[in-house]
């Protein structure tokens, strides 16, 4: 209702796509983007490195919880997958930007990551 004005119109159904961007209408509510504005999208605003420390910044919205995976290799598959760290868990308390910051030197500074989101219950 809040972007397309009823329940009815043809561009408000959940796997609708009405902004092109590649992510239907259910994956932007979770991520609380606009599904009318291809420019909204949940994606880094930085990345930078400062005195031995990873600094990542995403987008956050309020109502939502964050949640940081690693791997070491994108040819890894089963279990020894993706691997969240709980530590860099976040649930934001006003929309904007947060900081994910980890050491270089951990064991996880050398790997992929990914940041999924979920809505909060």
């Amino acid at each position: 209702m809040q972007f397309f004005g009823s329940t009815s119109n043809t561009n408000a159904g959940p796997t609708q796509d009405p902004d092109t961007d590649n992510q239907d209408n259910f994956s932007e509510n979770i991520a609380g983007t606009d599904p009318t504005n291809a420019g909204s999208v949940f994606a880094w605003e930085s990345l930078s490195l400062e005195n031995g420390t990873n600094f990542f910044t995403p987008e956050g919205v309020t109502g939502r919880t964050y949640t940081t995976s690693t791997r070491l290799s994108l040819l890894s598959t089963g279990p020894s997958g993706w691997i969240d760290i709980p530590s860099l868990d976040y649930q934001p308390t006003s929309n904007g930007p947060f900081t994910i910051r980890f050491p270089i030197g951990s064991s996880i500074d050398k790997a992929f990551y990914r940041i999924s989101v979920q809505l909060t219950p």
